[in-house]
């Protein structure tokens, strides 16, 4: 690369970033990634790097760099990498002013080099752990060079808990666990005592000294949260879930605890620094707080809880910096931290406790009722009170928690708060809460044992404000003010809300009359409410939030009066004052109301989340045993059963759906035909107990579609049949999915079959041709057609007489084939499409063909002998299909990954079969296991090994006869035509037993066992290539345990002698493990690289260097 062609890549670069013309940036993409694929595109980065001033230049190199270090396929030699490592550290010491984006690229390249290179030695050293060294030089430069050095560190740091680029798991974890063990804490301790010695030199002057400061401070903070934000122990923290999180530090890391100053310098910087750095500050405090409880002892830990619950009584003594969101936030993270990981009692103990949680109360009621500062924020603060409140219960009565005075504030704070926000987001324009339902369910979760507290005074708030809205409410319809009726609707939505939060929290509580009647009160308001709401509805004025506020009332309250062990305690006082107030005096009466609010939700409303959540409602309420048995003897549930067509429910109707996209799918969605159907077979045979009459009286109306449908096929001879056609048979399909999910035994399944045979199948086939290229049809068709052969609780027993399952079959397989050729059909599919046209399609026929072949109702062989091809057929077309898949496509689809490992040990049941495949096809099957072995999924792994066996114990009946069968020669000719392939797989193998912790060590050694005999030259090779790269002192040892391996074992398959070396190889692999658990064979200090004034070189005389693959074994 010379200079010219160093303007022209600089040109493109910026064409790329920086020109506003879209097709100039796709021109300039297409001719920088032949740049970025160059074989010697190391050479030309660097030159870039040591001759070029372009930003954006400097950011495509090292992005292009970052990839070729990424690539583990081609991984660099150990050498190599070392000295692109020292050039990219030379790089940024001298460039520290570099822009930011630049500098984000190339500590990324530098933490990944640093991450893939960890555990690679050369002559025994490790020479990529002396990163603390690295950042020791950076911290003796100026301030820019202090902020590089820093943030160098923070990404490494943060990368080690990655695990992209890593194969294997094992091998991440066991690099996460050293990086952790040999250099975290040494990092930490340096980022807290540069904190503390930084933090001295604060002052609130906007100096340009002062402004350097706090730069480097917040790069401290950021370093400091990251060491502390570290998975400890290969459990990655689920950030949903942050406020039960526990930081699991090693105990090696217990004096930087013990030290106080390193959690008071946090507290000092809060206050000193501006506002809108505290969020750093509290961020680490939070993982501060998290630290788990036995790194002290009892002792320790009240010193440590005091210390910290000083602190925050100073922050919410000084609140001004939380007027900042995201601190504010983060403080209350904090606070909900310092709860979860500290007991009530511990709390109590602290002297500042009384002071501290009267704060804590102060600040929650003001939060509450400037909900519009940071509302996601409330979630926190709930979350604290609610386990303050919960803790009660375990702590002495004599305790003085003053939670009795205080959570009864907070209750009544959040339910003003709420209703009061109607007005504000009415007024203001201000995004409404309640649109949000999951958020509000949630916050209802909470509130509901903190309103426990003086339970009594809740209800009486409650009442006082419900009676006075529905009062304005009359009055607003009587006036007919639409401004009124949705003020006071949004007021009783909240209303609503609170009353079922308030029954939720009573479920399950202590027993008592005068509660329960309470209850019933609350509980009668919204029956009344629900009864002039359900008028408006009718005239076409219903409000969808408070129709969704209904639905989660009736969610609580089936739990708490109809259950299914017929325990009725709390429910029979609740009863009582129901039947004094309107007459309910039984469960049965609440199911009654509970169908009649389904019905007329599934009426009225199009909202597609209350659809959704009432189709719901009725699937749970069909499932559960008694409630199922219970809600099909009402009159209202027949009627539904003989009536559940379009002209009755809005979402049913197919001509009310918005016209097709272009991307061949519709807006609507209309999965939830298939859960309405599924609890609606279920309720028809729980009432009619599998009767043929009233099965076929259910399936008439969709009996009257397939008819429609097929009328409309046959007239159409040329072209495709109208759009509506279309809308109708995917609804049908949907529906059809809903009743073969419902049939449980082979009673009820015969009766649909019998049903279906043979006319209607014809019509999934004559769809197929139409749609196949129509993911919007083919996707619900195949999934019947799986539904349908899926013997699920063995109900596909046909009779001996019947031919039903080998009807089925064919009917199954003349659909896929019809799909396979479809899509084989279809070229140049964009990247963008080819997961719906595709990839998602045959990802159900594999899992349609994995059912057929392990269902055991049909004997395949009858197939062959009449000489029918239509399974073998449609088989060899999807492998085929498959064959076309590159495995990058496979692993990143999970649902195309998993339903094709689940197919390849079926398949590879029938090997007199596999061997006729094409040999590409063979070869696609050994490659795919290849990735299996290798992947990161269990599944993948043990399928894989199951299908290996299958394979291998075949090839060695082949090699172990003279007389060979045609297709055991067709199978030996491929794997000749591939050499390398059984190596590969054996020496994968070998590598998961001795330098990988796997759990799956049975399924491992059942193919390998085969796999030993079968190609015993190469393993003995093998052998030896590992105990020669042990150091010397282990090799006697690990030579000693492989001659063990095979004792005891004969040259046989059979199971005795497979349960034999299973045996010896879990011996072999847990004292493998002891042996390489000592470290003391490899040198653990890395010699010392300094910086001189000559830039180093990248290349390397990359010939006979060992890759990283060939180090780990070392």
């Amino acid at each position: 690369m010379d200079h010219q062609h160093l303007r022209q890549l600089e040109a493109l670069c910026d064409q790329l970033y920086q020109s506003p013309d879209t097709e100039t940036r796709a021109a300039a993409e297409k001719a920088l990634n032949v740049f970025t694929q160059a074989p010697d595109i190391v050479e030309k980065c660097q030159f870039v790097f040591n001759s070029s001033s372009n930003p954006f230049a400097l950011l495509v190199a090292s992005t292009a760099l970052t990839k070729v270090v990424s690539d583990e396929t081609n991984a660099m030699p150990v050498e190599q990498r070392l000295a692109l490592r020292n050039y990219v550290l030379h790089f940024l010491y001298s460039n520290s002013k570099i822009p930011q984006f630049v500098l984000q690229s190339f500590t990324k390249l530098l933490a990944r080099i640093t991450k893939l290179g960890w555990i690679g030695t050369i002559s025994g050293v490790f020479v990529f752990r002396n990163i603390v060294d690295e950042l020791k030089k950076f911290l003796q430069g100026d301030s820019d060079q202090c902020v590089v050095g820093i943030k160098i560190v923070t990404e490494v740091v943060s990368e080690m808990t990655v695990p992209e680029c890593f194969r294997m798991s094992s091998r991440f974890r066991k690099v996460c666990n050293s990086f952790r063990d040999e250099c975290l804490l040494d990092i930490y301790t340096i980022a807290i005592t540069a904190l503390k010695g930084a933090a001295s030199k604060v002052d609130a002057s906007n100096s340009s000294s002062s402004e350097a400061v706090r730069t480097y401070i917040l790069q401290l903070l950021g370093l400091i949260h990251c060491c502390l934000n570290y998975d400890f122990i290969g459990c990655s923290i689920d950030e949903s879930l942050d406020e039960y999180a526990t930081v699991a530090v090693p105990g090696s890391w217990r004096e930087c605890f013990l030290d106080l100053d390193n959690v008071r310098v946090f507290f000092n910087l809060y206050h000193r620094l501006p506002a809108n750095m505290g969020s750093k500050v509290f961020s680490s405090l939070v993982q501060m707080t998290s630290v788990r409880r036995s790194l002290f002892d009892g002792d320790e830990r009240k010193r440590f809880l005091g210390c910290l619950l000083l602190g925050v009584q100073s922050v919410l003594e000084s609140p001004q910096n939380l007027m900042d969101r995201q601190t504010y936030h983060e403080f209350c993270c904090l606070l909900v931290r310092l709860k979860s990981n500290y007991q009530l009692s511990e709390l109590i103990q602290c002297e500042n406790y009384g002071a501290t949680v009267q704060l804590m109360a102060k600040f929650t009621v003001s939060s509450l009722q400037s909900w519009q500062f940071s509302n996601n924020s409330i979630h926190y603060l709930l979350s604290l009170w609610q386990r303050l409140v919960s803790s009660m219960h375990y702590i002495p009565s004599t305790s003085n928690h003053m939670l009795d005075e205080l959570a009864p504030e907070v209750t009544k704070a959040y339910i003003m708060s709420r209703v009061d926000s109607v007005i504000a987001v009415l007024r203001d324009g201000l995004e409404d809460p309640l649109d949000d339902f999951e958020s509000v369910k949630q916050q209802l979760s909470m509130i509901a044992p903190i309103a426990q507290c003086q339970y009594e005074n809740t209800v009486e708030l409650l009442v006082s404000l419900f009676d006075g809205a529905a009062q304005l409410y009359e009055t607003a319809m009587q006036s007919n003010s639409a401004a009124d009726i949705q003020l006071q609707e949004g007021r009783l939505t909240w209303l609503v809300h609170l009353i079922t939060g308030a029954i939720c929290s009573r479920n399950g509580a202590g027993q008592d009359d005068s509660l329960a009647r309470v209850d019933a009160d609350l509980c009668y308001r919204v029956f009344q409410l629900m009864q002039v709401a359900d008028a408006r509805l009718q005239t076409g004025n219903g409000n969808d939030k408070l129709g969704l506020a209904f639905l989660g009332f009736f969610e609580e309250f089936k739990k708490v009066c109809i259950n299914d062990n017929d325990r009725m305690v709390r429910a029979s006082a609740l009863y009582v004052r129901l039947e004094e107030l309107m007459g309910i005096s039984n469960d049965t009466m609440v199911l009654e109301m509970l169908v009649q609010r389904i019905v007329t939700n599934l009426k009225y409303w199009s909202h597609q989340v209350i659809v959704e959540k009432t189709v719901t409602l009725l699937q749970q309420l069909a499932i559960g045993f008694t409630s199922g048995r219970k809600l099909a003897k009402l009159d209202s549930v027949k009627h539904l059963l003989e009536n559940h067509t379009s002209q009755g429910f809005l979402f049913l109707d197919t001509s009310k759906l918005p016209e097709q996209t272009s991307d061949g799918v519709y807006v609507a969605d209309m999965r939830l035909r298939t859960k309405f159907y599924s609890a609606l077979t279920r309720l028809l045979f729980n009432r009619q107990n599998e009767s043929d009459e009233f099965f076929e009286a259910f399936m008439a109306p969709m009996k009257v579609v397939m008819d429609q449908i097929g009328s409309a096929f046959s007239t159409w001879n040329a072209g495709s049949p109208s759009d509506e056609v279309k809308r109708l048979f995917i609804a049908l399909c949907r529906d059809l999915r809903g009743v073969v999910q419902a049939l449980s035994n082979n009673t009820t399944y015969m009766l649909f079959f019998d049903l279906m045979y043979p006319t209607y199948f014809q019509l999934l086939q004559r769809a197929m041709e139409l749609w196949y290229n129509d993911p919007s049809v083919t996707s619900p068709l195949l999934k019947l057609v799986e539904d349908i052969v899926t013997n699920e609780a063995q109900r596909l027993m046909f009779p001996i007489s019947s031919a039903g399952g080998i009807l089925l079959v064919r009917e199954a397989c003349a659909v896929m084939a019809l799909y396979g050729r479809g899509v084989m059909s279809m070229n140049d599919i964009p990247a963008d499409r080819l997961y719906p046209l595709k990839l998602k399609g045959v990802s159900v026929c594999f899992r349609i063909l994995q059912h057929i072949l392990s269902g055991r109702y049909v004997n395949f062989g009858v197939f062959r002998l009449y000489g029918d091809e239509v399974l073998d057929n449609s088989i060899k077309i999807f492998l085929k299909l498959a064959a076309t898949i590159p495995h990058d496509n496979m692993t990143e689809y999970t649902k195309l990954f998993k339903s094709f490992y689940q197919l390849l040990p079926c398949l590879t049941e029938d090997m007199d079969f596999l061997c006729t495949l094409d040999p590409d096809v063979l070869v696609y099957i050994f490659r795919s296991i290849v990735v299996g072995l290798t992947g990161i999924d269990v599944a993948g792994v043990t399928h894989s090994c199951s299908t290996l066996d299958h394979i291998m114990s075949f090839v060695f009946k082949a090699v172990s006869k003279n007389n060979r069968t045609s297709q055991q020669s067709s199978l030996l000719r491929v794997l000749e035509s591939q050499p390398d392939i059984l190596n590969e797989i054996l020496s994968i193998m070998v590598n998961l037993v001795v330098f990988e912790s796997c759990s799956y060590l049975w399924s491992i050694s059942r193919p390998l066992f085969v796999l030993i005999m079968v190609n015993e030259q190469f393993f003995n090779k093998l052998q030896a290539d590992i105990v020669a790269n042990q150091p010397a002192q282990r090799q006697q040892s690990i030579e000693m345990l492989f001659s063990q391996l095979m004792e005891g074992v004969e040259r046989t398959l059979a199971s005795r002698n497979r349960d034999t070396f299973t045996q010896n190889l879990a011996r072999f692999s847990s004292q493998v493990f002891a042996i390489l658990a000592d470290n003391s064979g490899a040198t653990q200090t890395p010699p010392n690289y300094s910086y001189g004034h000559s830039t180093p070189s990248i290349s390397v005389n990359a010939s006979a260097l060992p890759s990283d693959e060939t180090m780990a074994m070392a």
